[in-house]
């Protein structure tokens, strides 16, 4: 899978492309670095020498979890928003660097709340 370019043994050093990495952004790091067979340090090294500073897995899942919520909550327009989200999440899979959108974060933090008032209700129901 991963082609050493390094003559020297000790310093091991793999060629990891931006494609190789993308595919396993579903996942979090530690276990992308155990398929790659490296450690996490290094996973992160390579990261960095292609221009991204945080693994964006738990970027990803967020939004994901977004999406999920507000189709189970059926919030108004929400098919528009989903929609606007999962372009959101494809740029960020091209562009991992890529801080997610201020109205992204402010829907993020409404649908918590949402999802917080429906739990007091529900606690305060079963007493």
């Amino acid at each position: 899978m991963l082609q050493d370019v390094s003559p020297n043994p000790r310093a091991r050093r793999f060629a990891l492309n931006f494609d190789q990495l993308a595919q396993k952004f579903n996942v979090p790091i530690g276990k992308a670095a155990k398929e790659f067979q490296l450690s996490t340090s290094t996973l992160k090294l390579h990261c960095r020498e292609l221009g991204f500073k945080k693994w964006p897995y738990r970027k990803l899942k967020s939004l994901r979890n977004l999406v999920n919520d507000l189709t189970k909550y059926r919030v108004r327009d929400f098919q528009n928003i989903v929609e606007e989200i999962l372009e959101e999440i494809d740029s960020i899979k091209e562009n991992p660097s890529l801080d997610i959108m201020a109205e992204t974060k402010i829907l993020r933090q409404q649908m918590y709340e949402l999802k917080r008032k429906k739990r007091w209700k529900i606690d305060a129901s079963a007493s």
